[in-house]
């Protein structure tokens, strides 16, 4: 047979016959046919898959619904990672954070010219010798107070009929006189001056309970040492927490006692005998303050006339001093002068003790009270500006005093 013959009969036996069933594939042959060729596929895409672009092809195949979750958007493309919480740093570099201002003090230019209008202490005392020289009685009567004179401590510090405090009559009592004073000034809150009641005088305490109660006091200063009373104040305000009294129809619980070196703090309510309706008083009793003395120290007296403008409660205040005077009027004139730098007004002291004199008679007894009024002053600015060449006059005006405090001159503490 020749050789083409059995090429074609070799070719049509190897063709399938129509009806002839398929043979089925194995797996392996499966994978083996599925699987690219790498190095094709590679030529191709020009790509590499990494480890991140496979962790992520995982996670969309296990759930193709999932979207942006923790600010991640996942896109069709694995190797794009978008984060949509924050922006890149390089298109949007990080500014520094400004440095916060320290405001400026606002009583910081009428401080200045009060340090530098009063570096003087002859000028002070010529102030002072000029004050003590002017009667303030000229224009005014003081009839209550002359009919009540076993109410007064003293008959040389009047109380004026202009302006004194009337207590209102109730349960048949007839008498209205008290010896406190209501102070026309600008300043926060209405401030009362009142000599310290006479415990042996019968009504004398029950009647400053009541002016208390009238008036509506909620802070009370006492400017009194220990020894000025009989009973070291028993017989005034109960001393110790819990305890009350009854003053005649008034009546006065010690909610809390808080004692200390300088100040001893009690809170007070004080009701008449009958009402359901109290008042809470703060009684702040100042120990160190000698009387016709200036302050033992002047941060007490700073911080004492500081609390009178600066406190949450504006209710009226009460200055109390042995005779109502002296002690009273140096803390009340400071008060005043402080609030005045506050506001930005640079304060004329003599011009404060003028007005004071004329509604409260004898308020300033001596040099020593009025030269503390400056220097109080001096040490609230120090603490206050930051001007060092203030600083310097002022330390040259205090060194100059403490001299006259050594010589017997003047006499009180500068410490503090």
């Amino acid at each position: 047979m020749r050789e083409s013959d059995l090429i074609s009969r070799m070719a049509k036996h190897d063709k399938p016959k129509p009806n002839q069933k398929k043979t089925k594939k194995t797996r392996r042959e499966k994978k083996v046919e599925a699987a690219p060729n790498d190095d094709k596929s590679i030529n191709k895409s020009n790509k590499t898959i990494t480890r991140t672009e496979c962790s992520s092809k995982k996670a969309t195949s296990k759930n193709p619904k999932r979207k942006e979750k923790a600010g991640v958007n996942f896109s069709k493309e694995p190797s794009m990672l978008i984060n949509t919480t924050t922006e890149s740093s390089s298109a949007h570099p990080k500014q520094k954070k400004a440095l916060p201002v320290t405001p400026r003090w606002t009583g910081e230019a009428a401080a200045k010219a009060f340090v530098e209008n009063n570096s003087d202490i002859k000028v002070i005392r010529a102030e002072f010798d000029a004050m003590i020289a002017t009667t303030e009685l000229l224009d005014s009567t003081y009839t209550a107070f002359s009919a009540n004179m076993k109410r007064n401590r003293s008959e040389n510090f009047p109380c004026l009929d202009k302006n004194r405090v009337v207590l209102q009559k109730s349960n048949g009592q007839q008498n209205d006189y008290i010896n406190a004073t209501l102070m026309e000034i600008q300043f926060p809150r209405k401030v009362i001056i009142a000599q310290m009641p006479i415990s042996g005088v019968e009504g004398c305490v029950e009647d400053f309970w009541r002016m208390i109660y009238q008036e509506g006091v909620v802070t009370v200063h006492l400017m009194c040492m220990p020894f000025e009373n009989e009973k070291n104040f028993a017989e005034i305000f109960p001393q110790s927490t819990g305890n009350f009294e009854y003053y005649g129809t008034m009546f006065v619980n010690n909610r809390k006692s808080e004692p200390g070196k300088e100040v001893n703090v009690n809170t007070l309510e004080v009701l008449p005998d009958g009402c359901s309706h109290s008042v809470i008083v703060q009684m702040n009793q100042h120990l160190l303050w000698k009387a016709e003395m200036g302050p033992n120290t002047l941060a007490a007296l700073n911080r004492a006339a500081h609390q009178l403008y600066t406190e949450k409660e504006t209710g009226p205040v009460c200055l109390v001093s042995l005779l109502g005077a002296g002690r009273a009027g140096t803390l009340l004139a400071t008060a005043v002068a402080m609030y005045q730098i506050s506001q930005g007004i640079e304060p004329k002291i003599k011009e404060i003790m003028d007005s004071l004199k004329k509604q409260r008679p004898g308020i300033l007894e001596n040099l020593v009270q009025y030269i503390s009024i400056y220097t109080s002053l001096f040490k609230y600015i120090r603490k206050k500006t930051q001007d060092r060449k203030l600083h310097e006059k002022m330390d040259v005006f205090l060194k100059v005093l403490a001299e006259s405090v050594q010589r017997g001159s003047i006499l009180f503490t500068l410490n503090g």
